[in-house]
């Protein structure tokens, strides 16, 4: 939230999935606080075919977790060919993105985030591009269980 507020753009964000306890209720608190009713959309718990209609109309994928095991999100928004923007501390994420070829690497700040928004809504043929290498990135990785089957098998 901290970063979308810096942003010098009005970029908006959505926002998918359930957040655990009370915790949707704070991040409303924090988005009224912040000014950002217009800009932040929580829509909750999604579909497959809602997700997939959101990666299709959006010009990019933030996801910036802390030491992430994996993350799925970085790979969908690549199925998606969409650049992803995460954090050097991201964990999982950071296997797949490439630093300004499929997306954006940053420090995990809301000034370093909210420029890395900021450049993606304001060079949006150069996005494109991001993702269209990270779609193709994602093909040459060949992420299957077919080849995964087969490296645990040989």
């Amino acid at each position: 939230m901290e970063a979308l507020a810096k942003t010098t753009h009005a970029v908006p964000v959505i926002f998918a999935g359930k957040a655990e306890g009370n915790f949707d209720i704070y991040l409303q608190e924090k988005i009224a606080k912040l000014g950002l009713t217009e800009r932040a959309m929580f829509i909750g718990k999604i579909t497959n075919e809602q997700k997939i209609a959101h990666y299709a109309k959006s010009l990019g994928v933030v996801y910036p977790p802390f030491d992430e095991d994996y993350g799925y999100v970085t790979l969908e928004g690549m199925l998606a060919s969409k650049p992803v923007i995460t954090c050097q501390d991201s964990g999982g994420p950071l296997e797949f993105i490439r630093h300004r070829e499929t997306g954006l690497i940053v420090e995990p700040t809301a000034n370093a985030l909210a420029a890395a928004m900021d450049e993606i809504w304001q060079n949006r043929s150069w996005a494109k591009q991001l993702g269209k290498a990270a779609y193709e990135h994602y093909q040459n990785l060949d992420i299957s269980w077919s080849n995964v089957l087969s490296k645990l098998l040989a």
